[in-house]
């Protein structure tokens, strides 16, 4: 970043030097010493590493400033790229976060005379995050998801470590976070610790890429198969079935997906009433945990 300045009426008997200073926010990023009547300040690429708010100033040694520019920093553009449909407990998702030009490495203070890397704060965090959208009733009694206006709950938080300085990121959500069917949003923000907010809450300012409109729905490797003998879950088959390896039950073939839930359950119920097929209509006779170990 280059800016240009001029500087009248200096007197050198008064004040040793002046220098340029940067900030984003209230946190100095940048101090340089700069000769009087008028030059460029060169800012290098790779100092600012917050978008927002910064100002450039001019200021005496003591404090006093001379003049003093405010302007606002845009976060580099970034691109998601993952599935738009995901189904549960059945694989391992993985999603692509990188640049779409090039950008420069955060500057080491060690590298820059006069840098402060990230201000007080230093450097932001950058995250990813899964969120379900939720629910919500309108005054006509309908119910609508929305993922916009906060109306979110954090499902998957990951911290992208080498964010700055690699070209792209992936981020693997395991598939047992995969666990309920809905509507999700995926989104890379800024922790901006500087300006008072942190990773709990994802303020517009602090978004760099989302993406809505995630689908996940049940997997279809769900399936219960009935006895290859044909006679269903018939109680008569039950009691008079010879078959050591079955005498008095019925076996009953289960597929689900790879990594089911540690809570998934079998569970057979009785109609109570034979021509209702709602929960008021059947009784829970057997439960049994879903082990895919045994």
């Amino acid at each position: 970043m280059y800016s240009s300045y001029k500087i009248d009426n200096y007197d050198p008997t008064r004040f040793n030097d002046i220098h340029a200073l940067l900030h984003a926010g209230n946190s100095l990023l940048y101090a340089t010493r700069v000769a009087h009547g008028q030059g460029i300040i060169r800012v290098p690429c790779g100092v600012i590493v917050y978008g927002g708010n910064h100002s450039a100033a001019i200021s005496y040694t003591n404090g006093t400033t001379i003049a003093e520019v405010e302007f606002k920093v845009l976060w580099p553009l970034v691109r998601i790229t993952g599935p738009s449909q995901v189904e549960t407990f059945t694989a391992d998702v993985t999603f692509t976060i990188g640049f779409t030009r090039a950008v420069c490495p955060p500057v080491a203070a060690s590298q820059t005379k006069g840098l402060l890397q990230g201000g007080k704060p230093g450097l932001p965090s950058i995250w990813f995050r899964l969120e379900k959208c939720l629910d919500i009733q309108l005054e006509n009694g309908s119910i609508i998801t929305d993922c916009h206006h906060q109306v979110t709950k954090l499902h998957f938080l990951y911290k992208l470590e080498r964010f700055y300085y690699l070209p792209s990121s992936l981020v693997q959500i395991p598939c047992k976070f995969w666990d309920w069917p809905g509507t999700y949003t995926v989104a890379v923000t800024a922790d901006l610790q500087g300006y008072g907010r942190s990773t709990s809450v994802a303020t517009k300012s602090s978004v760099l890429a989302k993406q809505d409109g995630l689908s996940v729905t049940w997997s279809l490797e769900y399936r219960i198969l009935e006895p290859a003998t044909g006679h269903g879950l018939d109680h008569q088959y039950c009691s008079s079935n010879s078959n050591p390896s079955t005498a008095g039950g019925v076996v009953v073939e289960i597929d689900y997906p790879q990594c089911i839930g540690d809570s998934d359950k079998i569970r057979i119920y009785k109609l109570i009433k034979p021509d209702s097929v709602t929960r008021e209509g059947i009784l829970h006779i057997f439960r049994n945990n879903l082990n895919k170990n045994l």
